[in-house]
């Protein structure tokens, strides 16, 4: 039975909901990976040139597709990650769920996700993908997974990456390049970095890619690894109109 299809069963007011969490993570990834393609088809993304539009945009096209696709779960922009931190999207359920026997309210995020530009939009946050820091507080996107500043209790998470410029190839070569210098002079923040959470592609296509990594957490996080999923996305240049 599919998620989708235990929901209805649930819904329906026969028995209980109680999903397998690795099952339903994994739906909600398969799911992101179909529908990104579907956003930037049908979103003026090339014209979204800050972050916050861009993950405020998707986060309107998973959500209105999901109620179809995926009705378990609903995606909320701009969700409260504790310490005056904001995720830049969680997924969470529609209702009340049990998933490996713990209780997630429509209020509990299942699944953090973060999304950031490629290349950055200044010289100086260049690498801010994997690290980075401003006004003393932590901004890179890998980083923030790996301190627990963001999904410090969760064991997966997502982070999407908005091409816009260059191919799939050489982000893949040029983040774990920065990874690897990382690992040699640790980042002004301090954390350690290893070479086994480099990058690894998993499937690729013309406009979207899959990469899977593991963090290394530090004592702050309930999980000491964490399993980075990143889901990469060709976009059209920002119109220079």
């Amino acid at each position: 039975m599919s998620i989708a299809e235990e929901y209805s069963f649930a819904s329906s007011g026969v028995g209980s909901l109680d999903v397998d969490l690795s099952c339903l993570i994994e739906n909600i990834i398969n799911f992101m990976h179909q529908t990104i393609p579907i956003w930037v088809s049908e979103s003026k993304v090339g014209d979204n040139i800050s972050e916050g539009d861009l993950n405020s945009s998707l986060c309107d096209t998973l959500d209105s597709e999901a109620r179809d696709k995926l009705p378990l779960i609903r995606f909320h922009h701009e969700d409260p990650a504790g310490k005056q931190r904001r995720l830049d999207l969680g997924a969470k359920p529609v209702k009340q769920i049990f998933a490996s026997k713990h209780s997630y309210s429509r209020h509990d995020t299942i699944l953090p996700i973060e999304g950031k530009r490629l290349p950055a939009p200044k010289k100086e946050r260049e690498r801010e993908y994997v690290s980075g820091v401003e006004a003393k507080k932590t901004t890179g996107g890998m980083q923030r997974f790996k301190t627990g500043d963001h999904g410090r209790t969760h064991s997966h998470a997502v982070l999407v990456a908005y091409i816009q410029e260059n191919n799939f190839h050489h982000w893949e070569k040029q983040v774990n390049s920065w990874i690897d210098e990382f690992v040699i002079n640790p980042p002004p923040t301090g954390e350690t970095w290893d070479v086994s959470e480099k990058l690894t592609t998993q499937t690729s296509a013309p406009q979207i890619t899959k990469l899977t990594s593991i963090l290394l957490r530090n004592e702050n996080c309930l999980t000491k690894q964490l399993n980075l999923t990143h889901l990469w996305v060709m976009l059209p240049p920002p119109s220079t109109s």
